[in-house]
C-alpha cells in the first residue's frame, strides 16, 4: 500500500516540476505595470523569451530577450537572468539581472 502512496507522491512531484519548467512567458501579463506601459506579443516560457516590443510614452524598445539562468538558484541562491535590448532608433544593449538572497 505504502508503494502505491510512495508512487501517487512521485507523480504530483514529476506533475508540478514540469508545470513551473514549461510555464508560459505569457504569464508575465499578469505582473502588475503602469497604465502607460503596453506590451507587445510575448514568446518562450518564463525561463526563456522574448518580448516583441515594449512601448512607453514615446519610447520604443523590443525585442528583449532573456535566458534565467536557472542553476543560480541552486548554487548561489540568486535569480539571475541574461537580457539582450535592441529598439528601432538602433539602442543595444546585453547585461544580467538579478536579485540575491539577504543574509
Amino acid at each position: 500500500m505504502w508503494k502505491k502512496g510512495l508512487f501517487g507522491i512521485g507523480c504530483v512531484l514529476v506533475f508540478a516540476v514540469s508545470v513551473v519548467v514549461h510555464a508560459p512567458a505569457s504569464l508575465l501579463r499578469l505582473a502588475p505595470l503602469p497604465d502607460a506601459v503596453r506590451i507587445g506579443a510575448i514568446d518562450g516560457t518564463v525561463w526563456q523569451g522574448e518580448i516583441a516590443q515594449i512601448r512607453w510614452q514615446d519610447y520604443t524598445l523590443g525585442p528583449i530577450q532573456w535566458d534565467v539562468q536557472w542553476h543560480r538558484l541552486v548554487t548561489g541562491a540568486t535569480l539571475e537572468a541574461a537580457v539582450k535590448v535592441r529598439s528601432p532608433e538602433g539602442l543595444r544593449g546585453k547585461g544580467s539581472l538579478g536579485l540575491t538572497a539577504l543574509h
